[in-house]
């Protein structure tokens, strides 16, 4: 194509001399532009393909399986001797108000008498005035004396009438011969007279009359004997009184006694409606105790030895852990059980006497006693329950089950627990010995899902999930 030489205007040809004027569209002409970006853009996507070319794709990895890290214990079966539980509140075997028994005034007290003062059996606890008492006792011995020599004056007299009574009787004899001698001499041959009859009349009269005196005597004897024997009874009543009043002049303990209250002062006056003491016996403490029927019917230790009216009794062998909670370091000490005391119908609940001794009564550790009105908790040994395993309470579920680890793998497994006690159960069917049971319940339960079990002895256990 030919080049056509366009002419020229006069403004360009006026331009001034020496002077050279370019436009920048005469110097960057608009197909370099375009080339120039042009040659960017593929240098930049060449570039952009060498890198994409030079990157490898990384490995597909399969998706991982999940794996739960738990804790678990190997079971096993065993004996496990079980204990009831319960509470109460200690009290004394006794309580009793002591009353005089005389009356008088207050004369000595014991030092120990006081609230909560101890004192031994047979120890006198206060002393009445014993003046009056002691009178009242030599007035009735002088009336035993004198009941005694009344007895033994009857005795005597009634020996000498007996010896009398032969006496009289011979002489009465004599008489009766005189009388039929001069009765014959007198009316047969007249040599006597009449008055002579008469006196012999007279003598025989009065040996009879001595003779029915002294046989009334003799046979009044035993009815006065026994007048004066009844006499004598009741004086040797009244001296016995006389002497029990004098010895009631000293109040005493009863047992060992533990003073609860007193109102008694030296001087005052008593009588034996005065109530000036209240004591305790606490040589055996007694803490009544209730226990679920159902409870003690399946786990409660039976008296083999039942009385025979068929009332049934614990068994006295059954060793009761004692323990007081008031303080933290409490007071830890052993019993027995002394009874069942009744069973409750409406609460349906066995009442238990629990005893302590006053040998157990003090816990060796911390020297404290047990004392009435001490509230405790009771542990009674039960019967033994055999063949069972024994798990952490939270191993079981609220259903029965439990998660067991099967080859690695977690399964539920349904259980039957024989009894709860505090934070174990007893699972006496649906697990064998040498399973895996997971102690606590993992942060998710999923059967089948893989274990990584981490096996410990400890009764109960942390799971990590």
């Amino acid at each position: 194509m030919s080049t056509v030489d366009m002419p020229r205007t006069d403004k360009q040809s006026e331009s001034a001399p020496g002077k050279h004027h370019v436009s920048g569209t005469e110097h960057h002409p608009v197909w370099l532009r375009a080339a120039l970006f042009g040659g960017v853009a593929l240098a930049g996507i060449l570039a952009m393909n060498a890198i994409a070319a030079l990157r490898k794709d990384p490995p597909v990895r399969a998706e991982e399986e999940l794996v739960l890290r738990a804790s678990g214990m190997v079971v096993e079966r065993t004996n496990f001797q079980t204990r009831l539980r319960g509470y109460g509140t200690v009290q004394s075997r006794r309580e009793t108000d002591i009353l005089p028994q005389v009356s008088g005034r207050v004369v000595w007290t014991h030092p120990n008498l006081k609230n909560g003062g101890i004192i031994p059996e047979g120890e006198v606890l206060l002393r009445i005035d014993e003046s009056d008492y002691q009178i009242a006792v030599e007035q009735a011995e002088a009336d035993v004396l004198a009941s005694e020599a009344e007895i033994e004056q009857l005795r005597r007299e009634n020996e000498s009438n007996e010896r009398r009574l032969t006496i009289s009787k011979r002489m009465l004899n004599v008489a009766n011969r005189d009388f039929d001698r001069m009765r014959a001499l007198v009316e047969d041959d007249g040599v006597e007279s009449a008055s002579a009859l008469d006196s012999a009349i007279s003598r025989v009269a009065q040996e009879e009359d001595k003779v029915t005196n002294i046989e009334m005597a003799i046979r009044m004897y035993p009815a006065r004997l026994s007048a004066a024997e009844a006499r004598l009874k009741t004086s040797q009543a009244r001296r016995e009184q006389a002497k029990l009043d004098l010895g009631r002049t000293e109040v005493k303990a009863p047992f060992k006694a533990r003073i609860v209250s007193e109102s008694v002062d030296l001087g005052q006056y008593v009588t034996p409606a005065s109530r000036v003491l209240r004591v305790a016996d606490d040589t055996i403490l007694e803490i009544p105790v209730s226990v679920d029927s159902t409870e003690a019917a399946k786990w409660l230790r039976f008296s083999e030895n039942r009385p025979s009216q068929g009332w049934f009794s614990a068994d006295e062998d059954a060793l009761v852990r004692i323990e007081w909670t008031g303080v933290r370091e409490g007071i830890v000490c052993t019993g027995k059980i002394a009874r069942i005391s009744e069973y409750n119908r409406e609460t349906r609940t066995f009442h238990l006497i629990v005893e302590v001794t006053e040998e157990n009564a003090r816990d060796n550790l911390s020297g404290l006693t047990l004392t009435a009105g001490m509230f405790c908790n009771i542990e009674i040994e039960g019967r033994v329950a055999e063949g069972v395993i024994v798990l952490p309470r939270e191993a079981v579920d609220s259903q029965g089950n439990v998660l067991v680890s099967d080859e690695e793998r977690m399964k539920t497994v349904p259980v039957k627990v024989a009894r709860y006690e505090r934070d174990l159960a007893l699972v006496s069917e649906g697990l064998e010995p040498g399973d895996i049971v997971l102690t606590t319940k993992p942060g998710k339960v999923i059967d089948g899902v893989k274990l990584d079990v981490k096996l410990t002895n400890r009764e109960t256990a942390e799971v990590e999930g």
